[in-house]
């Protein structure tokens, strides 16, 4: 999935919120105002907004842009609602700064651009005009007893409170797990899940640079003969090999050690730990159910990553030409015997 379609997918759920919030909000705003003996009249921008929203769901589950279908939504939400819900519930009385301010929060993470702007601009006249309106007009007004506020504020505001709290904890769990995918795909491997080279290097990096007498080593492994695995038993199960090793890895070297894929078929740690317990992670290491090969250099405070790599690439392949020669040998060896 690429950044583009994670982002569709984001807009088109967080728009589902948005008209499921908005249906809960006027279902439930039409049962507290026959709760609380307010005119029936006051109910019919609440019943425009579930039919508003439920054609616009519709329209979105059959193929419409949730961009351009938000787009109309909202325009209505600003253009007509708002300015009913200010007159008919007692101007700045009532709620509307609020939904004012849910309004701004939902458009603002909703829509980018001029598209934004726009419905920014929108908000900024119309509600300054409704002020200017009661102030001049104040006759073109409905108006409550403070009996008759008081429930109103206390039912209205909770939900408002709520709506927000829902949506903007819906973008901050959605965005948290976007941010998670990103770091995946810049720090780890995708097939291991191990730190990538480029994570790793960094990191190497870093403890160079605060390396104090903590003895901390680099270890660089091969798995032996690694291409003769994907020629003869196929790629599928070259991978299934480099998963499972690096499962093994992380069941073998401590949490407080760094492991990464480094290569194709490289891996690499930063040890922390002294000479026999590394080899006894080593030793174990080695018992996996493939040959391979490794190879280890102390950290220094003079070291860089280029002398580092060099010094642990030269000790695995002086491990490697050390396997080779026995194996030359022994074979000689038998054929003498022979």
């Amino acid at each position: 999935m690429n950044i583009k379609e994670m982002t569709d997918e984001l807009t088109l759920y967080l728009f589902q919120i948005v008209i499921y919030v908005l249906i809960t909000i006027s279902i439930l705003s039409i049962a507290g105002n026959v709760v609380f003996g307010f005119p029936w009249h006051v109910n019919i921008k609440w019943g425009a907004m579930i039919l508003m929203g439920v054609g616009v769901k519709t329209a979105v589950k059959r193929g419409a842009r949730p961009l351009l279908a938000g787009f109309i939504l909202f325009a209505f939400l600003i253009f007509i609602i708002l300015p009913v819900s200010f007159i008919d519930s007692g101007g700045s009385d009532n709620n509307a700064i609020a939904y004012t301010f849910l309004l701004m929060i939902v458009v603002t993470f909703f829509f980018k651009d001029k598209p934004r702007w726009f419905f920014f601009a929108a908000i900024l006249v119309i509600f300054p005009s409704l002020l200017t309106l009661e102030y001049l007009r104040p006759d073109l007004l409905a108006e409550y007893d403070r009996t008759t506020h008081f429930y109103d504020r206390i039912f209205q505001i909770p939900l408002t409170l709520i709506a927000g709290y829902l949506f903007l904890r819906t973008y901050a769990n959605a965005y948290n797990r976007e941010k998670e995918r990103l770091h995946r795909l810049v720090h780890l491997d995708f097939l291991t899940g191990l730190y990538n080279r480029r994570s790793f290097d960094m990191k190497l990096e870093e403890t160079i640079q605060s390396l104090n007498d903590a003895s901390v080593y680099c270890v660089f492994i091969d798995l032996d003969d690694f291409k003769l695995i994907n020629d003869e038993r196929g790629h599928l199960e070259g991978d299934r090999v480099l998963q499972a090793f690096a499962d093994f890895l992380k069941k073998t070297v401590s949490e407080n050690n760094t492991i990464a894929r480094w290569g194709g078929d490289e891996f690499a740690i930063i040890f922390h730990g002294e000479k026999p317990e590394l080899d006894q992670t080593l030793t174990t290491i080695h018992t996996f159910e493939e040959n391979l090969s490794a190879g280890a250099t102390r950290l220094k405070k003079t070291d860089t990553l280029d002398t580092v790599f060099k010094r642990a690439d030269r000790a695995v392949y002086q491990i490697k030409a050390e396997k080779k020669n026995y194996a030359t040998n022994n074979t000689k060896t038998l054929e003498n015997k022979t």
